[in-house]
């Protein structure tokens, strides 16, 4: 039995709507004011945590592998295990972020944001969603120091007793970017495995005619 992310194409789309609508909103208040309001981290968490649990119970409703939980389990079945994909994909998504924030390398609404994404994507998934995320943040990190160079700014001493100016970089829309390709990929994947299955099948039944 094939084990499919998106129980059919018109939730796929509903759910990457939804999850981009969100992020979209965050990345909008955190080039604006360099903050993630909590209001949109507790809302990602919230949506994403019963988006999954619908996607766990139409899985298991329609007979077809779920995550951890035994397939064909039914509606009930499919909701526990779309909870228990939700709620691991918190904890890794978080569990990761609070090292970079440790680190000092982003802040605590950053934390809050990734870890609800992980609900939407799951315990694997997410990292992915964070290495998509941390190469778009490199990318623009390596253009501002040629910027810099180019300008022959990169290695200017700062003018005594002024401090040297960091631009602060916004950590969600980075976010935005690997979570739609991951779940385009997932999609994709999904597409070409429901393919393969009707291509053996019918393959199956013309040999037994």
């Amino acid at each position: 039995m094939i084990q499919l992310f998106f129980p059919s194409s018109g939730f796929a789309w509903v759910f990457v709507a939804g999850l981009l609508s969100l992020l979209i909103a965050a990345s909008w208040s955190d080039m604006r004011r360099m903050i993630v309001p909590k209001w949109i981290s507790l809302t990602t968490l919230a949506v994403g945590v019963i988006a999954s649990m619908a996607r766990g119970a139409w899985l298991g409703w329609a007979g077809l592998t779920t995550w951890i939980l035994p397939a064909g389990g039914g509606l009930g079945l499919g909701l526990l295990d779309g909870l228990l994909f939700a709620l691991a994909g918190v904890a890794v998504g978080f569990t990761v972020m609070l090292v970079l924030w440790i680190l000092g390398v982003c802040g605590g609404g950053d934390v809050k944001l990734y870890a609800a994404v992980g609900a939407w994507v799951g315990p694997l998934s997410i990292f992915p969603v964070l290495g998509v995320a941390g190469g778009c943040l490199c990318c623009v990190g390596m253009v501002f120091v040629v910027l810099k160079l180019l300008r022959g700014k990169a290695f200017k001493k700062p003018t005594a007793g002024k401090p040297p100016k960091h631009r602060v970089v916004a950590f969600s829309w980075p976010l935005a970017v690997g979570a739609l390709l991951v779940l385009a990929f997932l999609l994709g994947r999904d597409q070409l495995m429901i393919r393969s299955a009707i291509q053996v099948s019918s393959q199956v039944q013309n040999d037994a005619h």
